[in-house]
C-alpha cells in the first residue's frame, strides 16, 4: 500500500504510467474532498458560495471533464489556466480542498502540455491536500490512503484512465463522514435557493460513478459547457451561473431518444392510438443467404410444431407462455419474423433447457434440449441478433425491474392510448422478467434471462418515447395543433403523472430524459388547458 503522504513514492508510481492517469487521481481526489467545504460555506454563505465556491466548482469540472475527454483539452485550457491561479482561504480545511483543486488543474494543464513527471508531480500534491483536508476535518487518516490505493489498484487491473474516471469515487460504500459531510453541505447548498441541485445532482453522479444507474448519461458538449458557463460568468454569481447551466442542462437532456431495437417498437396509427410496429424483415447479403434463412425458418418451424405435439400430449403447461410468445415471434411466415423478439423468447428457452431434469423428463426433456439447440443455430444465422447482443447495457437492478413492470402494466392498460396489439406485447414483456415456477420445490423457480430484462428496459422505454415525442415537437413548433387524441389521453393519465418518480430517478441512465422533457413541455400543456 502506498501512503499518499510519502510524495516521492506517489509521485513515482503515477510516473510510471500513462501521463493521463495522474490527471484522473488528481481530478478524483479533489472531487473526494468538496464535502469538507461545509462548516467554511456556513460561516457566510452568499460570499463563499459567490465566490470561493463557483471557483472550486470550475476547478473540479474542468479537470474531470479534460480526464474523460481529450478531445475537449484545447477547448478548456483556458479555463484550466485560470483554475490553477493561487488563492487562499482563511480556514485549514477548506484551503487543503482548495488546493487540491488547484493541483489538480495544474494536472490537467501538464497533461494537455505532454509533461508526465509535472503531471505526476501535480498530481501527488493533489493526493497529499486530500489527506491534509481529512486531517484538518478530523477524519479518519486511512479514508484518503484507501480512497488513494482503490485507483491505483483499479489502474494495476488494466483499466483506462476514462474506466478509472468512470468509476464511483470511493470503491465500495461512501464512509460514513463522508456521507454525512456531505448531506450537511448539500443540504446547505439546496436551501440558498440559486438553482444548485445542478450541482447536487452533478457531484452525486460522480459520487456514484458514471455507469450506476441512477447517473444520467454524460454528455460531453454539456459538461463543456458547464465549465465555460463558470469560467465565463462566475462573478455574476451563483444564481445566474446556475441558471445558465439549467438552462444548458435542458437543452441537452430534453430530448427523446430514439426508439431501441426490441421485441417492442410503436408508432401511432391514424386512430390516434399506439400501435406495435411491424418487424423489419431480416436483411440478408444477397439472395442466396435469404433462401437459406426461409428454408431454416421452414425446419424450425417445423421443429417447434412437433415439440409443441410432444408437451401437448404431455400436459406440460409450466412452457405454455414461454412457447406462445415465441410462436408469436416466429410468425407464421417467414416475412413476419421478429429477429429480435424470437431471440428474447428464445433465451428463455435455453434457461428451461438447463433445468430439463426440474421441468421435464424422458422424451420431453430431450425434446426441449433439441429444440434449444435448434433455436441456437437458427437465431444466430441473422446479423439483427448478434447487434442487439453487442449492443451492451448494463442489467437492470431488481428496483429498475420493478419500476418497469409497473410502468408496462400502467400503459398497457391505458386503452384509449394503446391498441390491443400495443397492451399485448408489453404484457408479454411483463411475463417475460417475471419468475417462472416450474414445480412446488424450493429450487424450482426459474428468474428471468438477461436479455429479457434488458428488452424490458427497451420496451417500455420505447412506448415512452413515441408517447412524448409528438408532444415534444409541437412545443417546439410552438403550437400544439394537430396533437394525436392519444397524447392529450396520454398528459391526463395516471401513466404520465406517476412518472416524476420511479423509473427517472431509480434508472436515470436510461429514462432520466423524462424528467427534463417533462419540463420543458408543461407550460404549454398547462396553457392549452392539457394539464
Amino acid at each position: 500500500m502506498i501512503e499518499p503522504d510519502d510524495q516521492e513514492s506517489v509521485k513515482k508510481w503515477l510516473a510510471s504510467h500513462s501521463i493521463n492517469f495522474s490527471l484522473v487521481c488528481a481530478a478524483r481526489a479533489a472531487m473526494r474532498v468538496l464535502p469538507l467545504c461545509g462548516p467554511y460555506i456556513r460561516q457566510d454563505p452568499s460570499k463563499h458560495l459567490n465566490g470561493f465556491f463557483l471557483i472550486l466548482l470550475q476547478s473540479l469540472s474542468v479537470t474531470w471533464a479534460m480526464s474523460i475527454w481529450p478531445s475537449a483539452r484545447r477547448e478548456l485550457l483556458e479555463v484550466v489556466n485560470d483554475a490553477s491561479e493561487m488563492w487562499i482561504v482563511d480556514d485549514p480545511t477548506a484551503d487543503s480542498v482548495v488546493f487540491c483543486g488547484i493541483y489538480a488543474a495544474c494536472a490537467a494543464g501538464a497533461t494537455y502540455d505532454g509533461l508526465p513527471s509535472e503531471a505526476a508531480d501535480s498530481a501527488a500534491n493533489a493526493l497529499h491536500c486530500e489527506l491534509l483536508a481529512n486531517f484538518s476535518a478530523s477524519l479518519d487518516d486511512r479514508l484518503a490512503n484507501l480512497a488513494v490505493n482503490a485507483d491505483f489498484v483499479i489502474v494495476e487491473r488494466g483499466y483506462t484512465p476514462q474506466q478509472l474516471a468512470f468509476q464511483p469515487l470511493w470503491m465500495g460504500s461512501v464512509p460514513d463522514e463522508i456521507e454525512t459531510a456531505w448531506s450537511y453541505l448539500k443540504g446547505l447548498l439546496i436551501n440558498q435557493k440559486s438553482d444548485w441541485h445542478v450541482w447536487t445532482d452533478w457531484y452525486e453522479d460522480r459520487m456514484r460513478g458514471s455507469n450506476d444507474p441512477r447517473s444520467m448519461p454524460l454528455i460531453e458538449e454539456l459538461e463543456v459547457q458547464r465549465t465555460l458557463e463558470i469560467h465565463r460568468h462566475w462573478e455574476s454569481g451563483a444564481e445566474h451561473v446556475n441558471a445558465l447551466i439549467g438552462e444548458i442542462e435542458a437543452k441537452y437532456r430534453a430530448q427523446v431518444p430514439e426508439q431501441k431495437p426490441a421485441s417492442a417498437q410503436f408508432i401511432w396509427g391514424d386512430d390516434g392510438k399506439l400501435h406495435v410496429l411491424p418487424p423489419v424483415p431480416p436483411k440478408a447479403r444477397d439472395g442466396a443467404q435469404e433462401a437459406r434463412r426461409r428454408a431454416a425458418w421452414v425446419a424450425h418451424e417445423e421443429h417447434l410444431s412437433a415439440f409443441e405435439k410432444v408437451l401437448k400430449a404431455g400436459n406440460f403447461q409450466a412452457l405454455d407462455p414461454v412457447l406462445v410468445s415465441y410462436r408469436k415471434a416466429l410468425g407464421d411466415r417467414f416475412e413476419d419474423l421478429n429477429v429480435v423478439s424470437l431471440g428474447i423468447h428464445g433465451a428463455r428457452v435455453e434457461s428451461l433447457a438447463r433445468r430439463t431434469d426440474d421441468i421435464l423428463m424422458g422424451v420431453a426433456a430431450s425434446e426441449l434440449e433439441s429444440f434449444a439447440g435448434s433455436h441456437g443455430m437458427f437465431i444466430r444465422q441473422f446479423d439483427e441478433w448478434h447487434d442487439y447482443e453487442a449492443d451492451s447495457e448494463r442489467t437492470p437492478a431488481q428496483e429498475e425491474v420493478t419500476a418497469l413492470v409497473q410502468a408496462a402494466k400502467e400503459i398497457a392498460a391505458e386503452t384509449g392510448i394503446l391498441a390491443s396489439a400495443s397492451s399485448e406485447v408489453l404484457e408479454e414483456v411483463v411475463q417475460s422478467v417475471e419468475v417462472m415456477t416450474i414445480g412446488d420445490g424450493q429450487n424450482d423457480k426459474v428468474p428471468p434471462t438477461m436479455e429479457a430484462l434488458k428488452n424490458a428496459r427497451r420496451s417500455v422505454g420505447n412506448a415512452l418515447s413515441e408517447l412524448f415525442r409528438p408532444i415534444l415537437e409541437r412545443v417546439r413548433e410552438g403550437s400544439l395543433d394537430g396533437l394525436e387524441e392519444g397524447c392529450k389521453r396520454f398528459v391526463s393519465s395516471a401513466i404520465y403523472r406517476g412518472l416524476g418518480v420511479g423509473l427517472p430517478v431509480l434508472a436515470a441512465h436510461h429514462f432520466g430524459w423524462i424528467s427534463y422533457v417533462m419540463k420543458a413541455i408543461e407550460p404549454a400543456l398547462k396553457a392549452a388547458g392539457l394539464l
